[in-house]
């Protein structure tokens, strides 16, 4: 949210309203022209991992290549708004191409003037609200201290009601799409989960004569470096590795639950949300044969495709990586300990802790 300069009028300061919401940081840098700018600038926030999750969607991949053909109308406004990922070499690319496009349609810009308005008794009838907008009306004695609260406090009512609003419309959304309430943890959840997913793709696309093709859920936990604390010690009983191990494979089972329902919700255009998705039929008999034909033949993910995927949401970060690895575990679990790595200020306390003085001796 954001408010606009002040407009003078008869002495009597004026505040308009445009509420803009995008997410946990304000993405001014959609403006530049500069693609690698403004894409780096959405790395930082929770839209990063958006996308992130869309490219790991199986049906929305093939969505793409049958480009918009499918039953699921869900499914075929996400590639509308979102069009084909898959079609870029990077990122920096998709977005600068489509995804400034689908991103500000989440807002008005604050400096767009038309959105600036003084409505009164006598011009109300013909006011009518753009998108993503909201008139507060405010008595014009109304002290400025007090008048400043009042309006944040709607402003958070408004953020809280559009967003419970739009996780819960069925059976279609409609564009802006819209980060969905979430706490900081769940936050955090979302990477581990990410990171999770990734692994186990990896590792079911393996060979039986890998070296990491005997992982189980403990071993992607431990390697992942998903909750240290539970990671056995050598002072650790018997009894109490065994129990570091289990809590271990049981956060990495949700884990791999969590991304799988992210998934799901993203395919219908909401993220980040665990509910229940509605099945509906998505492909004709025709269009899953040619689907599973083309998984098949590697089309859906090429053996080198944890690299590529790196590569494409972080171009830049990928050049960084070392090339020498003297195994393939060290390889992926550098590329999987890199997205741990990423810019991640949304993950901050929004509030610094309160500092108290000391007393005196």
């Amino acid at each position: 949210m954001g408010l606009s300069d002040k407009a003078q009028l008869d002495g009597l300061t004026i505040y308009c309203l445009i509420y803009s919401y995008l997410g946990e940081v304000y993405m001014q840098s959609l403006l530049e022209n500069d693609a690698a700018l403004a894409a780096n600038t959405m790395r930082s926030t929770l839209f990063f991992w958006w996308i992130a999750y869309l490219r790991q969607s199986q049906d929305y991949w093939w969505v793409c290549q049958e480009k918009g053909n499918c039953l699921d109308p869900r499914l075929h406004a996400v590639w509308q708004d979102f069009g084909d990922l898959f079609s870029y070499a990077t990122l920096d690319d998709w977005f600068d191409s489509k995804g400034k496009v689908t991103f500000e349609a989440m807002h008005q810009s604050a400096a767009c003037a038309d959105c600036l308005q003084l409505v009164t008794k006598e011009n109300l009838s013909s006011i009518s609200l753009v998108t993503n907008s909201a008139f507060i009306c405010v008595p014009i004695d109304m002290d400025l201290r007090k008048a400043q609260q009042a309006f944040a406090n709607v402003l958070k009512q408004i953020r809280k009601e559009r967003s419970q609003a739009y996780l819960h419309c069925e059976p279609l959304f409609a564009p802006p799409y819209q980060i969905g309430p979430i706490d900081p943890k769940s936050k955090k959840a979302l990477i581990n989960s990410f990171r999770v997913h990734l692994l186990k793709h990896y590792l079911d696309g393996v060979d039986s004569e890998h070296i990491m093709k005997k992982w189980g859920c403990y071993e992607m936990g431990f390697h992942l470096g998903i909750a240290k604390q539970q990671h056995p010690k050598p002072i650790d009983t018997l009894a109490t590795a065994k129990k570091k191990q289990s809590c271990l494979r049981a956060l990495v089972c949700q884990n791999k639950v969590l991304a799988r329902t992210v998934i799901d919700n993203v395919e219908v255009g909401k993220f980040p949300c665990r509910d229940k998705v509605n099945v509906q039929a998505r492909w004709s008999p025709q269009q899953n044969k040619r689907k599973l034909e083309a998984i098949a033949a590697g089309a859906w993910h090429s053996p080198n495709w944890l690299s590529q995927e790196f590569a494409f949401l972080n171009p830049a970060q990928s050049r960084l990586l070392p090339v020498d690895h003297q195994s393939p575990k060290e390889e992926v679990i550098s590329i999987l300990d890199s997205f741990s790595k990423m810019p991640m200020p949304f993950l901050l306390p929004k509030r610094a802790p309160r500092r108290y003085a000391s007393s005196p001796d």
